[in-house]
């Protein structure tokens, strides 16, 4: 039977959740349509009947932000408010909730470029923050600063260059120089440097770099497998891995002074889909299970 290890008492992760609203206690239950009949909210425009439109959630502690139609809304966590954030006849894509809450990053597509805006979650004129990126942005924990990647001039070869810069606007901070193929750019929680993953000869391991400048430090020097995700815990020590060997998922903790990671999970098959961690950094959450698929024969077939 799986287990997981001490470690995992001590730190870590996490899980989706799916929250769904319903009539306050006392107040009428709504009315169902006759069938086939369109419902649409005529406060906020939003099909209440063709929901498989919406996507792309993101959540902050008071709200939720979602792609519709090509553009972005926002409503809180009960499913009331619902209101649009943008109306441009381009497609704004990605919403991010910055920590504090107040603004959403989001990737708009208005001029054929795909640039980074940002908006309040009050509401307000969207503003661009950076020009042509590769759908990569991440916020500082303190909501004052963004990492975000260019396009590659050759994807998967040419190097990788990150920039950071104010949200609200202004020169970059700092631009880095980063091998070919990364992903999973994260901020340590201190705001003091990015981490994230690099992969190469079919081994992914994880970096540091500070935001004071110098090469990108190795956290890991894994010979086997790699780091499909991580999370860091809230005090910057340690680090919770996802890591997949002979197509099986376990949990790993590392620190960040180069040893060797521990196990925390040691599943013998299946898969972890996501991971996250609680606000404590005490609990991790995850999603663990297995894929398969059928071969279905069809006779007779014309």
């Amino acid at each position: 039977m799986p287990r997981c290890s001490p470690l995992a008492a001590s730190f870590l992760c996490s899980s989706l959740v799916l929250a769904c609203s319903s009539p306050a206690q006392g107040a009428a239950a709504p009315q169902s349509p006759p069938p086939g009949s369109p419902v649409r909210d005529l406060a906020t425009g939003v099909d209440t009947t063709d929901t498989r439109l919406l996507e792309q959630p993101a959540v902050s502690a008071d709200h939720v932000a979602f792609a519709y139609a090509g553009d972005l809304w926002v409503a809180h966590l009960d499913g009331s408010g619902v209101r649009r954030l943008t109306s441009h006849p381009g497609a704004e894509t990605r919403p991010r909730f910055s920590p504090d809450g107040r603004w959403i990053a989001f990737s708009g597509q208005y001029d054929g470029n795909v640039d980074v805006y940002i908006v309040p979650v009050a509401g307000g004129e969207p503003r661009k923050v950076a020009t042509s990126y590769n759908f990569a942005v991440t916020v500082s924990p303190d909501s004052r600063t963004i990492a975000y990647l260019t396009p590659q001039e050759v994807e998967g070869a040419s190097p990788t260059t990150c920039i950071v810069a104010p949200i609200e606007g202004g020169a970059p901070i700092a631009t880095f120089t980063w091998p070919p193929r990364i992903f999973a750019v994260k901020w340590m929680p201190d705001g003091k440097g990015l981490s994230f993953v690099v992969t190469k000869d079919n081994l992914a391991n994880l970096f540091i770099q500070p935001l004071s400048g110098g090469p990108p430090r190795p956290v890991t020097r894994l010979t086997e497998g790699g780091i499909d995700d991580y999370l860091w815990s809230p005090d910057g020590k340690r680090l919770v891995l996802k890591r997949t060997i002979a197509n099986v998922a376990n949990l790993w903790s590392a620190g960040t002074d180069g040893r060797a990671p521990e196990p925390i999970t040691d599943f013998a098959t299946g898969s972890i889909f996501a991971i996250d961690a609680a606000k404590d950094g005490k609990t991790i959450y995850f999603l663990y299970g297995n894929e398969s698929n059928d071969i279905v024969l069809l006779k007779n077939f014309r």
